[in-house]
C-alpha cells in the first residue's frame, strides 16, 4: 500500500514544477561589469546669430553642412522708414528703404532641403534663433 504524506492545516507545500526559479545572471552581473548606458545624449541645440550675409549652419533637417540661402523681404519696416522720408519732403530718397538691406529682414534657408532656419531683422539684430 502507497504511504501518504500528512496533511499540515495552513501550510501550503507547492510542488516542484511551482517553484518559480530566479534566473541565471548574466556575464556583466556575474563578474561585476560596469557597463555606461550606451544611449548617447541628445545633441546640444545650436543658437546662430544670422546676418546680413550668407552663413555656414547645419541643417537641423537633413543635416546638410554647408552656406545658407538668403532672401531679403520687404516689411513695415521698409514702408514706414519710406513714409518717413515722404513727410520730411526727402522725395528722392523715398525709394531708398526699398534698396537698402539694412530696412529689410533677412530670411535663412538650408541649401539642400530649403528649410527655413532663421531670420535677421535690423531693428533686433541681437535676437538669437535657436535650431530645433
Amino acid at each position: 500500500m502507497a504511504v501518504r504524506r500528512p496533511r499540515l492545516m495552513g501550510t501550503f507545500i507547492p510542488s516542484p514544477s511551482f517553484v518559480q526559479h530566479t534566473p541565471l545572471p548574466n556575464y556583466a552581473t556575474a563578474f561585476d561589469i560596469y557597463v555606461d548606458n550606451p544611449i548617447a545624449p541628445p545633441p546640444p541645440t545650436r543658437v546662430y546669430a544670422f546676418g546680413f550675409t550668407s552663413m555656414p549652419v547645419v541643417c537641423h533637417e537633413c543635416g546638410f553642412t554647408g552656406k545658407t540661402v538668403i532672401r531679403s523681404k520687404i516689411t513695415l519696416c521698409t514702408h514706414m522708414c519710406s513714409l518717413i522720408l515722404c513727410h520730411l519732403c526727402c522725395w528722392v530718397c523715398a525709394p531708398l528703404p526699398y534698396i537698402m538691406r539694412s530696412c529689410k529682414e533677412v530670411y535663412h534657408y538650408c541649401r539642400n532641403c530649403r528649410h527655413f532656419l532663421g531670420r535677421y531683422c535690423p531693428t533686433n539684430p541681437d535676437y538669437r534663433y535657436p535650431c530645433h
